[in-house]
């Protein structure tokens, strides 16, 4: 058990630095109030970056899932010497980021109460592992297939 743990090494790593930049951040009323104020200027340089403000938070857990998720399919290979196409591997390669993910929402919601649960941070978390997912698919196949 301890030595399946530490073959996740990096990815565990990386799961304790999201965990804690979920709970040091301020909560997302306070991005919601920046974008009010900004929204009500009509320049189009403004809306440009009201439109970065406003996804700010979906960007960053779309990103950061993203990584982690890479992360897992690196460790997940090297451990298993195996190829992740199949249903298992998509399954612990996109499911264990993402029930981390829904984890965290949970602890948000009723843990830190400044910070709340967000239906769209789990979606976003969910896209960030699919892209990780299918786009280190997309490179094994072309790589095993010398396709350049």
């Amino acid at each position: 058990m301890f030595s399946d743990l530490i073959s996740y090494k990096y990815s565990i790593l990386f799961s304790i630095i999201i965990l804690c930049g979920c709970i040091v951040s301020s909560p997302p009323d306070v991005y919601n109030a920046i974008n009010v104020n900004i929204v009500v200027y009509e320049d189009v340089k403004t809306h440009e970056v009201v439109w970065l403000r406003a996804f700010q938070d979906t960007i960053a857990h779309i990103c950061l899932y993203f990584c982690l998720t890479l992360l897992v399919i690196w460790e997940y290979r090297k451990k298993n010497k195996t190829d992740i196409s199949n249903l298992r591997a998509f399954f612990f390669v996109v499911g264990v980021p993402l029930i981390y993910g829904i984890l965290i929402e949970f602890l948000q919601e009723y843990f830190f109460p400044p910070r709340s649960a967000e239906i769209l941070d789990v979606c976003a978390d969910l896209l960030g592992c699919l892209v990780a997912y299918f786009g280190a698919l997309c490179y094994f196949c072309l790589r095993n297939k010398n396709i350049v």
